[in-house]
């Protein structure tokens, strides 16, 4: 064997990833023996239990995937249990025949705010028409970040503007009623564009919604999807832009929306759990694909796209120097700002796919679930590598670190039988405060 293939090899071995998934083979081992030679049931191996198993790895490891970006950058959601809840009751809401009357009044609230009553008439034709439209508008202003020939961004720019006329009368009306009490004389003129940007933003906002919340009842799956993937990106924008333009604390920001999220959901269904009927949101749950859980298997598609994404793009090693240091890299020339936003972008997605996950396995959408999810995700990514202070972090290890944690729950389940949920909080705090320990020990010894 050649020196520098000993040398790769020796590098490999001593890589976190490699550390993790010894940890993952031993813990896996070691309740495996428990479970055969001491309690003599041999339950771990049993097929249901590694159906189950996988599938709540897979979950998990959705949701530490989007916090992974976010931690890489330096920064944190605490969001991502309301987010499950809250994504998982507005798909619920939208596929059900009969949804909640605090979801149908919440629409007419958005109905009466948008249209006045002489054009009430024309909702049917607008319903069916804006949300195209909307998602085109959207389509524009991302393409137009990343594009960088000049007629191929005026060319969008324009589109975007005549596909989004049908904001402008009522952002613009947001515009002129702030202005008309007084904030105009008040803040600096430099911000005056700013602000009709911001209303035409909450002009959009809330005719996203409403034309979303119009899809009720017995909506398709096939339309309910992908809106509300975009529902999670104007999430993802809105905790980057607060983070990287008004330079909040994400702990703060993202906080807030756990609350917010959490309330949202809750006040949609007055906390009473709406059932999914549809076939499809119950297969992508609770079937198999060759064997394989379905939640598992999209969590190996993901793991795969964002390990791509993370090593190999420009994007993903922008993420490393920004939590590396954030103001050589803005002297660098990066947009930080940019950056930023993926990432909680990315985050949110995740965490809307894994919520769509959660509801078709539950077969409702419960505003009361997700509780502490944030917490089992975070301790995924932080358990894989992940350094809280940012600049470090590891797709594939965030993979198995949602697998030691998963088999030291199934573990418990397994080996004590008796209130064995109520170790669940206790045992998760105790691995992120050793993850966390170990973590720093590591970078002073290094």
């Amino acid at each position: 064997m050649g020196k520098s293939a000993w040398l790769f090899l020796k590098r490999v071995f001593r890589s976190r990833e490699v550390s993790t998934l010894t940890v993952l083979i031993l813990l896996a081992t070691g309740i495996f023996l428990e479970d055969k030679y001491v309690k003599q049931t041999n339950a771990f191996l049993s097929p249901y239990n590694l159906q189950n198993l996988s599938r709540q790895i897979g979950l998990l490891t959705i949701m530490g995937l989007g916090e992974t970006f976010v931690i890489i950058t330096g920064g944190i959601d605490l969001s991502m249990g309301s987010l499950i809840a809250f994504i998982g009751v507005a798909a619920s809401c939208l596929l059900t025949p009969a949804p909640p009357p605090q979801f149908l009044a919440f629409r007419s609230l958005l109905s009466s705010a948008i249209f006045p009553k002489q054009v009430l008439e024309t909702q049917t034709f607008l319903s069916s028409a804006i949300l195209p439209i909307l998602c085109f508008w959207l389509a524009g202003l991302v393409l137009c970040a990343f594009i960088r020939g000049a007629w191929a961004r005026r060319v969008l720019v324009a589109l975007s503007a005549v596909t989004g006329l049908a904001m402008v009368f009522w952002g613009f009306f947001v515009y002129v009623w702030v202005v008309s009490l007084g904030l105009h004389g008040v803040i600096r003129r430099s911000w005056s564009w700013q602000l009709l940007i911001v209303s035409l933003a909450l002009a959009g906002l809330v005719i996203f919604l409403w034309g979303l919340s119009s899809l009720a009842p017995n909506a398709s799956p096939a339309v309910v999807v992908p809106l509300i993937l975009v529902l999670c990106v104007l999430i993802g924008v809105y905790h980057g832009v607060l983070v990287a333009y008004v330079h909040l604390p994400p702990f703060v920001v993202t906080l807030g929306s756990m609350c917010i999220l959490r309330g949202c959901a809750m006040l949609l269904t007055e906390s009473i759990p709406v059932m999914i009927e549809d076939n499809f949101f119950q297969h992508i749950g609770n079937e198999n694909v060759a064997g394989v859980p379905i939640p598992f298997a999209v969590c190996g598609v993901l793991v795969i796209v964002m390990a791509v994404l993370m090593r190999m793009t420009a994007f993903g090693r922008q993420l490393f120097a920004v939590g590396g240091n954030e103001l050589a890299t803005y002297y660098s020339g990066i947009n930080v700002a940019r950056v930023k936003i993926g990432a909680y972008v990315l985050c949110a997605v995740l965490g809307g796919i894994a919520a769509l996950l959660y509801a078709g396995y539950d077969r409702q959408g419960n505003p009361s679930t997700g509780a502490f999810y944030e917490l089992n995700a975070i301790a995924a990514a932080v358990v894989g590598g992940a350094s809280l202070m940012g600049g470090e972090g590891s797709i594939i290890g965030t993979f198995f670190g949602a697998g030691i944690l998963q088999v030291i729950l199934n573990g418990i389940n397994l080996i004590v039988r008796q209130a064995s949920s109520l170790w669940e909080g206790v045992i998760v705090g105790l691995v992120v405060v050793a993850a966390v320990t170990f973590n720093t020990l590591r970078a002073r010894r290094v």
